[in-house]
């Protein structure tokens, strides 16, 4: 059988945003304290009052202020304006393109390119260098969208970041709040990619880095 708090602790703490709402005390504690009672009373199994609820919650409340807020832990940070995104159906046509595409742009090691797959579309995304070969390569009419001037900031995390819950939650709340808008996010083991649109670019790479 838990206790009220222990109760609390395995509601709040698989859940970054309630965390987050806690640790900088815009969570409504009385409001919060009566949606999660039935909750609490089926973890204790027992009955529970709302005020011993909102009495546990303030004292997490305090507890997580003495935490060190997560930061991103990134050992690098990169800019690549001027940026393209594509997308194309996936299929045996889409795959004749990504590899005709690939064999051209070897000569350009410069130039940034990446191809992200997923269940039934392609994303390509490269730098401005490409924008030639890219379109030539590949017809209007099997093109489902292109944006471009977009940009893209990328960064290599340290090798603890990936099992950290509180990690895209960290770097979209910070996006979001000031209303920049994430295009696309590419992402492998230690790095990750966020692209916005060009305007947002200057704003967008102080959030993240900061």
């Amino acid at each position: 059988m838990l206790k009220i708090k222990d109760a609390i602790n395995t509601i709040v703490s698989n859940n970054a945003f309630l965390e987050d709402a806690l640790l900088h005390s815009y969570l409504n504690i009385s409001s919060f304290s009566e949606f999660i009672k039935p909750q609490i009373e089926l973890l204790t199994k027992k009955e529970v009052t709302t005020s011993s609820i909102k009495m546990a919650l303030s004292r997490i409340s305090i507890q997580n202020r003495k935490k060190k807020q997560y930061r991103l832990q990134a050992d690098t940070f990169f800019l690549r304006k001027n940026i393209t995104v594509l997308t194309i159906n996936k299929n045996p046509v889409g795959h004749l393109f990504v590899h005709k595409i690939y064999e051209s742009v070897e000569k350009f090691p410069d130039e940034y390119i990446a191809v992200i797959e997923w269940k039934n579309e392609i994303d390509i995304v490269f730098s401005s260098g490409l924008s030639d070969i890219i379109n030539t390569i590949i017809p209007d009419d099997k093109i489902k969208i292109q944006i471009a001037d977009a940009a893209l900031i990328g960064t290599s995390l340290s090798k603890e970041a990936i099992y950290n819950p509180w990690l895209f939650y960290t770097v979209s709340k910070k996006l979001f709040f000031f209303g920049i808008n994430i295009l696309q996010v590419i992402s492998t083991y230690r790095e990750i990619g966020i692209i916005v649109n060009s305007q947002d670019t200057k704003r967008a790479f102080e959030i993240i880095t900061n």
